[in-house]
């Protein structure tokens, strides 16, 4: 199994929303979209990176928009023992959606990630032509067909009828 963390490349992009860089070839996302994913963990966080370990934090009103591209993106994901158990329910309830949308669609490591939009203000992408994400401020909706699973600050999940 080959580790891939995913923190640094979404925690690069996410203070500032920089995704432009994000998407270009060599940025940080498509780097790791570009990774031998087949038996790769992903995951957001863990005890080694959290604040009090002296790392940069992730920015804790994000952490969702984190986890909606975590769980939807190609990997084996993994979420963080505190940010489910620890960060109250309405947050654990969001991580049960999130995974059941994983688990529902089938997205796994081979997964295909077609990005549709990517600037200043948004990060939108169809998987595997069943899942819709949408992560930033900017809107963005996948069009007719789709209904959405579930939404938060700044991101949103869609489901289509296929």
């Amino acid at each position: 199994m080959i580790p891939i963390f995913l923190q640094l490349p979404v925690q690069m992009i996410m203070p500032q929303f920089n995704l432009p860089s994000a998407q270009q070839e060599g940025g940080p996302l498509t780097a790791f979209l570009a990774s031998p994913s087949g038996s790769a963990p992903t995951w957001r966080c863990t005890h080694d990176t959290e604040p009090m370990r002296n790392r940069e934090p992730f920015p804790a009103d994000k952490v969702l928009q984190g986890y909606a591209y975590v769980l939807t993106h190609p990997g084996v994901p993994c979420v963080f023992w505190r940010h489910y158990f620890d960060w109250g329910e309405p947050q654990k309830q969001k991580l049960n959606t999130l995974i059941g949308i994983c688990k529902q669609s089938g997205i796994n490591s081979r997964s295909v990630v077609n990005i549709v939009a990517a600037d200043g203000q948004k990060y939108a992408v169809i998987i595997d032509g069943k899942v819709a994400m949408k992560i930033g401020p900017g809107r963005w909706s996948p069009g007719a067909g789709w209904h959405v699973a579930t939404d938060g600050n700044d991101f949103a999940v869609w489901l289509t009828g296929r």
